[in-house]
Order: structure tokens, then sequence, then C-alpha cells
């Protein structure tokens, strides 16, 4: 491997998913050209790692802050040298130039934690430190001074903090220093991450309302975020410079999420903001946002012009549809994906019969509430709407009793040709006959079925051995299930047995089921047992107890 060319082994890395961290690791090792070559991809979104490789995470903004000059260090306190900031100089790569992902909240946590490991090597900051040294940073932390009044900083989930203490400060100064490191060393940032929420009331640091228009202030920022194509923005914090910043210098963003605060929070976004965002984007593929305020009500009205004709996915989260917003969206005539997430559907909605989207081959409701006469209306759009629909979710986990899904079942029999994923709450045993008559029709594409999450461990249907049967029957013909979620079924111990056999006979890679009866011992043995008689490799097993029922999740290589 040592003496491959350079050309077979970019070949090889490109094969390897960005986010296998561990395997780029070892690669690096090998030598000095596959370090070279490794590297970048190490770097390119160096904040993502997974939990279970994040131990030592924080140790990545040593390696950052060694690009600060001695002025910042000196600043920052980092001349110390148990804290091991190198000399830029003795580094090997311009690592922060590979970057091309940030993920603000990310950052931020590892900051916390490097401030922390580090605090013992460090000498303390003086109480007013960063407010006598704001000539040194963009932003102004003079604004803490003593005799100031009623500055606004940041929500919680109960009250205002109107103060910031010196260790958010110290927060905010090393996130500034990193920040320009990024956006002068980066070669461009493809993707930003702002989620920002506080958990259980717990602040893991605080930020002004306006820190974010001295970062985007900077005279790198605009090189460094030209190609942007992905940026998402939600939680609790002020938006409008980071949005206006964005709108500035951002015009290629292809995938673009925008939430407000969470509920009951006073939301700093404008129409106009929102609206010059969207205007600017010349190339948008993909847009979700939240209606939890009245402005962001506005926003399908703000999609015009380049946004209409290019936009292939639309997802909106809370708030009432109505017949406006559907012909605003009628206008998308490159629309594949459209996905609804706690959005009431009433009688007001009477054109959702009549509206065509040529392409679309995703059609998702997540906890929706339909009245009567909008499910009617529901089955003709996709009578209308099903020739190319590939994926259709129903994930309801609280539906009307009125609500006739057998009827919606069979308009999808006779509408679409191509499912290949499908996911409808199968709660009630009268919807079985219309269920099975779908995998029937779709027994060579169905890829995925769900047929509901089971309710705290409980699933919502008992079904009996008959009808288990049957369904291991019209199973053996589906020859391409790669992932296959039954715990919204209980069944027993013994058809358990059977349908295992046949999954690890299968193509199946993903499955999840609800067993009544068996230790977990003995399913253990049996899922094991059952995995090594056909060569399947388990990734993973895990297996939930629940008074009699078994919650059971298999992933297999």
């Amino acid at each position: 491997m040592s003496k491959l060319p350079l050309e077979t082994i970019e070949e090889i890395l490109s094969y390897i998913d960005e986010d296998d961290i561990r395997t780029f690791r070892s690669l690096s090792l090998i030598n000095k050209t596959w370090c070279s070559l490794s590297i970048p991809h190490l770097w390119k979104k160096p904040f993502n790692l997974k939990q279970h490789e994040s131990k030592n995470h924080y140790k990545i903004i040593t390696i950052i802050l060694s690009y600060l000059d001695e002025q910042q260090k000196t600043v920052l306190k980092l001349n110390e040298k148990k804290t091991g900031i190198f000399l830029s100089t003795k580094l090997l790569y311009n690592y922060p130039s590979y970057i091309r992902q940030i993920d603000f909240n990310k950052l931020f946590l590892l900051i916390t934690e490097w401030i922390i490991q580090n605090k013992k090597f460090r000498t303390k900051f003086k109480e007013n430190y960063f407010i006598k040294n704001s000539d040194k940073f963009s932003f102004d932390f003079s604004i803490f001074k003593e005799d100031e009044e009623d500055y606004e900083l940041n929500f919680s989930y109960n009250h205002i903090i109107e103060r910031c203490c010196l260790n958010d400060q110290e927060k905010l100064a090393f996130f500034e220093y990193i920040f320009k490191i990024i956006i002068t060393r980066s070669r461009g940032i493809k993707k930003l991450v702002v989620e920002i929420y506080h958990e259980n009331e717990e602040i893991a640091y605080t930020i002004p309302k306006d820190f974010f228009k001295y970062l985007f202030g900077l005279k790198d920022v605009g090189k460094c975020f030209a190609g942007l194509n992905e940026f998402s923005c939600k939680g609790n914090f002020h938006k409008i410079w980071l949005i206006n910043g964005i709108k500035k210098y951002s015009h290629e963003i292809r995938i673009l999420t925008i939430f407000p605060w969470n509920r009951n929070y006073v939301n700093d976004l404008r129409v106009k903001d929102l609206k010059g965002l969207l205007k600017a984007q010349k190339y948008l593929k993909s847009l979700s946002f939240s209606v939890d305020s009245e402005i962001e009500k506005k926003v399908i009205e703000c999609m015009q012009g380049n946004t209409l004709k290019t936009l292939e996915s639309f997802q909106m989260q809370y708030g009432d549809l109505t017949n406006k917003d559907l012909k605003s969206l009628s206008k998308c005539k490159k629309l594949k994906r459209l996905y609804f997430d706690t959005v009431y559907f009433d009688e007001s909605i009477n054109i959702l019969g009549k509206v065509l989207f040529p392409d679309l081959e995703e059609l998702i409701f997540f906890n929706c509430n339909f009245s009567s006469s909008c499910l009617d209306l529901l089955k003709d759009f996709i009578k209308i709407n099903g020739s190319h629909l590939k994926n259709f979710q129903l994930c309801q986990n609280i539906i009307e009793n009125n609500l006739d899904i057998d009827d919606l079942l069979s308009s999808l029999s006779i509408s679409c040709s191509k499912l290949s994923k499908f996911y409808v709450n199968i709660d009630n045993q009268s919807d079985i006959p219309s269920f099975f008559k779908i995998l029937k029709q779709f027994k060579n594409s169905l890829k995925f079925i769900n047929v509901g999450n089971y309710n705290n461990g409980k699933p919502k249907l008992i079904l009996n051995d008959d009808l288990m049967m049957e369904f291991i029957d019209i199973f053996m013909i589906l020859s391409n299930i790669i992932h296959l979620d039954l715990s919204n079924w209980g069944f027993s111990f013994d058809i358990f047995k059977i349908l295992i056999k046949k999954c690890c006979y299968s193509n199946v890679k993903v499955f999840k089921v609800s067993c009544l009866g068996g230790t977990k011992e003995d399913l253990e043995c049996l899922i094991e047992s059952n995995a090594k008689l056909n060569s399947r490799t388990l990734d993973h097993l895990s297996i939930i107890e629940n008074d009699e029922i078994k919650n059971i999740k298999i992933v297999w290589n």
C-alpha cells in the first residue's frame, strides 16, 4: 500500500464515508503520503465527531489555537507550556485550511471543555479583564461595564440574563479568535450549522444579541462564506445579524433551514430579513422552516423568483396550512419532497386535491391533524401526484378516530407504482387487508416498511398468529426489503422464531419488533444462532424488557 500511486490512494479515500474518522486516522498512520492525503478528510468537519469518539475531542482546540499570533496568545493566557499550544511554524499542515463545515454549538462546547481541562495550567482572569482589553477584540466587551443597564443579552427558558459572567466572556473571546483563524485560513466553508438551545434551563454559554454583528463584520467573512451550500439556523438566540450576514455574502445556498425561537420567545427576525435571504439565493433546492411566530407564517409569501423555480424540497413545522400557501407552493414545478411536521389541515384547505407537483417523490406527514374532509382531499392529492411517489409516510402519534386510513391505503395502491419507502401507523386490524395488498403490489420496489412506533414500549396492535403467518408469507416475496420496523405490532415468541429465520435469510439490515414471551437470553441466543447459520454479522442488538413485552432492535452488517 505504501507504494500505490497518488491517484489510486485518492480513489480509495473517496470511497470511505466522510464520517468514518477512525478509518481516516488509521490510514493517516501508514506513511507521509497517506497522511497528507487523509488529513484533508479528517479536518473537513472537525467539530462533528460522534459521541463515543469524543472523549478527547476538545484537544482539537489546542491545534487551532496554535495558529494565533503571540499577542493573541498572551491575551488568552496561552503561553503556559502545559496548555500544549504549539508554535504554528512547527505544524506540518495548515489544518484550518481544510475545514469545510462549522457547527457553532459544538465549537462552543469544545471550547468550554478545553477551558475546563486546562484551568489549572492557566493564570486566572480578573473580573474586568475582557472589558479592559476590549480593544483586542472585534466584539465590544465594554457593554458589560457595571454602569450599563438593561442590556438584553439572551433568553433562557424562564428569565432574561442581564449580565454576562467572566466565564461567558472568556468563551466568547476564544470563539472570536478561533472564528478569525478559520475564516482567514479556510478555503471556503460549505456547511454552517448554528443550532443553539438551552436544555433543562441549563446554559452552557451566553450569546449577546449583537455578537454575530461583530463576527460577520470581519473582512474575511465574505470570502469564507461565499460558497456556502448548506445553512441551518435554529434555537434560542438572536438571529438577525447572522441572517443578514449570510444574506450579504452567501448566494449559493442549496439547503436552508430557518427555525425561530422556541415557543413564547421574542423573535427578532423580520419579514424583510427572510425575504432578502430567500431572494439572494440562486440555486435553493431545499427549504425547511418553522411557523412558530407571525413573521415565519409569511415565509411562503417570501418565496418568489428563483426560489420557486429551483426548489426541490419543502418542509414546514407547526401552524396552519392555507389555500394561499398551497397556491404559492404549486409554482414550485421541480418540487420532489413535501414534509409537514405538526401542521393542521382543516376544512378551509379546499384546493388540496387539485394541486399538482409533476415530479413529487416524497410525501411525509408527521403528527399532523386532519379534518375528515381534508383527508378526502388528501386521497385526491395522492391520485394526481402518485405516479412518481417513492416515499410515503403518515407518522401519527395521535390520529382522530374518524380518519379512514383504509381508504387512504387503497388510494396509494391504485395511484402509486414506484413506492419504495412506506410508513403508516397500522393501529387497527381492519387496516391489515389494505396494508397487505400494498405489500403484494409493491413487492419488487419496497425497501423500507414501518407500521408505526410503539407507545412507551407497548405496541398498539396485537396480531394473532394467523395474521402474522400471512404477513410472513408476503414478506418472503418482498425481495428488496432492507429496513423492517414492526415495533407497533406485538406477536408471539413462536412467530418471532419463524420471522427471525426469514429475516436472517433475507437482505434485511435493520429489524425492529415487539415480542410477547420468551426470555431475553432465549431471544439473544435465537438471534445470534440464526445470524451465524446464515453468515450474517451483527452490528447492533438491543433487547429492552417491558413487562412481558421485549422491544428488539437488530442491525446486520
